[in-house]
């Protein structure tokens, strides 16, 4: 019989900041699914950053702690450990001599602080880090391998698990030279062996299988290797829409108005005519709740709408959020200037005025939506990413009883399907080449250069000129009937807004737009022919595998497999990250929005 954890689970959570995003929603959701399900009779957490006793660190807590008292039995405690060098620091050393000693001080002062006494071999204390290998901070980097190796040392009853949401040999070539980089000169072998020590003390967790496979495929044994999806906190779901209570609803909620999915429409509508977009309360509404970032494939959204209005023309789009970053902001705002001047029915960044999830209700009054109320006045959900690392759009809707359309992303929904969802989504939208003909060989080009600049950056030998050039041809044409295509995700958002200018001038040209998945032509309005079973299907298969208590139930059998070999010596494989790269940096994986 495996060891049981049913005394005290202790826990560090370790991440460089806690500002909310993606990291601090898998965190908050990880905890609230041990709380909720009460697998030990204690749970102590490190919370661990450099702004842990600061704003969102409290706010945390706070809500960690609100939780808790709500849903479980058991004692939970909490220590707020503020650590200001694990903030972003991705800046070289002089040598490596002031690097170790940087990162060895950051690894005294994180083993000082975390709550190793009450730590034993039947509840080892386990040390949760996120992203720690990304590259914003190669000192802490450093500092996870030691702590591994003092825990052996040292004979603490104490394991690493590191959690990767993203890699830095995915597109992030700042992050790759920041590791490479940190001891004041070009170190691949350095950087190689930091991130990914093979130590008895240290297990690896991602959120996707494809994910999985990069570290095995590198050289990490397959029993240090497990797959922790983020979950989906399904509860929240159940609380409804204010927009779908009736009148005896209302008056129960003691709500004082009558009509709040009209209140909701006019304020969708002053916003719109507040900021120069184009909104009707008659129109149908697509919505793509996500901020308006490269890799979010947002222009590709643009095409799907005016696509679907082509036979009856009656939809609209609401897309939520705007960028933060400048090189997003100038995505951001040639979208918007291109929506205005062309007056398409499009609202971009509404979702700035709505006030979390569910609507904020004082006095009877509905002081601000939430998404859930966005779901709600929606058809549908459409989303044209094409890069995620988890994905929370591929599940959230089908909770609120809407439909997700758009484009496939198989890295990360090969999982979503092989748990039982129904995701029939499109893998490919495709243009005619002749559209784009004066500009195909600039556009492939662009490839070429992204690829060979890329590949130096990480340190990989260019490719011949010529085998290139066939590779990324070949990568970027689609032949169908012996026609010639390109998939719209592959041009570059500049080619991408003269095609759109070329449908609105020309709108018989959209019967050429072609939408494939791997059976069929798929039609925008597919939709249309489905009925309730595939919604219903969808949220039981969600709650079943990526609730609460799934992740539960993988985060405790995860900790006991491990905590039974937590001495047992691996096998000492090289690791080498060469094939991350050849996989990411490939003609077919390359695409200029990333």
């Amino acid at each position: 019989m495996p060891p049981t954890l049913n005394e005290k689970l202790t826990l560090g959570i370790l991440h460089y900041h806690w500002r909310k995003g993606g990291v601090y929603t898998v965190v908050l959701n990880t905890l609230k699914a041990l709380l909720s399900q009460e697998i030990s009779k204690a749970i102590h957490v490190d919370l661990i950053s450099c702004d842990a006793k600061q704003d969102t660190g409290v706010s945390l807590i706070h809500d960690l702690t609100a939780y808790a008292q709500q849903c479980s039995r058991l004692e939970f405690t909490t220590k707020q450990i503020a650590i200001p060098q694990l903030g972003y620091q991705d800046k070289p050393h002089f040598d490596r001599t002031s690097f170790v000693d940087e990162a060895e001080t950051l690894r005294d002062s994180i083993l000082r602080q975390i709550t190793l006494n009450d730590s034993s071999l039947n509840n080892p204390y386990v040390l949760y880090a996120h992203n720690a290998n990304l590259g914003k901070n190669p000192c802490l980097t450093y500092a996870l391998k030691e702590i591994a190796v003092a825990f052996q040392e040292n004979n603490h009853p104490a394991w690493i698990l590191n959690q990767m949401h993203d890699f830095p040999e995915d597109h992030r070539p700042a992050c790759w030279a920041a590791l490479t980089h940190c001891t004041g000169r070009q170190d691949t072998t350095h950087a190689i062996e930091m991130m990914y020590p093979n130590h008895s003390r240290l297990r690896w967790a991602t959120i996707n299988s494809a994910d999985k496979d990069k570290l095995e495929l590198i050289g990490l044994p397959q029993s240090h290797l497990t797959v922790l999806p983020n979950s989906v906190e399904s509860e929240i779901f159940k609380r409804p829409a204010v927009t779908s209570l009736s009148m005896q609803e209302l008056k129960e909620t003691e709500i004082n108005i009558e009509k709040p999915k009209q209140l909701l429409l006019d304020r969708i509508d002053h916003f719109a005519k507040n900021n120069g977009f184009q909104f009707c309360q008659n129109r149908k509404i697509i919505l793509s709740p996500v901020k308006m970032i490269r890799r979010k494939n947002i222009i590709e959204s643009i095409l799907y709408l005016l696509k679907l209005n082509e036979q009856k023309d009656q939809y609209q789009l609401i897309i939520t959020l705007g960028a933060n970053s400048p090189q997003d902001r100038d995505y951001c705002d040639s979208i918007t200037q291109f929506v205005k001047e062309h007056q398409l029915p499009i609202v971009i960044g509404f979702g700035e005025k709505i006030g979390g999830f569910h609507a904020k209700i004082n006095d009877g009054k509905i002081h601000s939506f939430g998404l859930l109320e966005l779901f709600d006045i929606s058809e549908f959900i459409l989303t044209t990413s094409i890069q995620e690392g988890f994905g929370y759009v591929f599940h959230e809707p089908w909770l609120a009883g809407k439909m997700v359309l758009g484009r496939n992303i198989e890295m990360v929904t090969r999982d979503f399907r092989h748990e039982g969802l129904i995701l029939d989504l499109y893998e490919q939208c495709l243009i005619p080449q002749d559209w784009i003909e004066s500009q195909w060989s600039s556009l492939c080009k662009a490839y070429c250069e992204k690829i060979d600049l890329m590949r130096q950056e990480a340190g990989l030998d260019p490719w011949h000129e010529e085998k290139l050039s066939a590779q990324v041809e070949s990568a970027k044409c689609v032949v169908l009937d012996q026609v010639r295509y390109v998939d719209f995700a592959n041009c570059s958002s500049d080619l991408q807004f003269q095609i759109i200018s070329k449908v609105i001038k020309a709108p018989e040209s959209l019967n050429q737009v072609i939408y494939v998945d791997n059976e069929l032509n798929k039609k925008p309005d597919w939709y249309l022919s489905h009925n309730s079973d595939m919604i219903n299907s969808n949220i039981q298969a969600i709650k079943n595998k990526y609730g609460l208590a799934s992740n539960a139930d993988r985060f405790m059998k995860l900790l006991q497999a491990s905590q039974q070999n937590i001495n047992q010596p691996v096998k000492q494989n090289q690791i080498n990250n060469r094939m991350i790269f050849e996989q990411s940096l490939s003609a077919e994986n390359i695409r200029l929005l990333i």
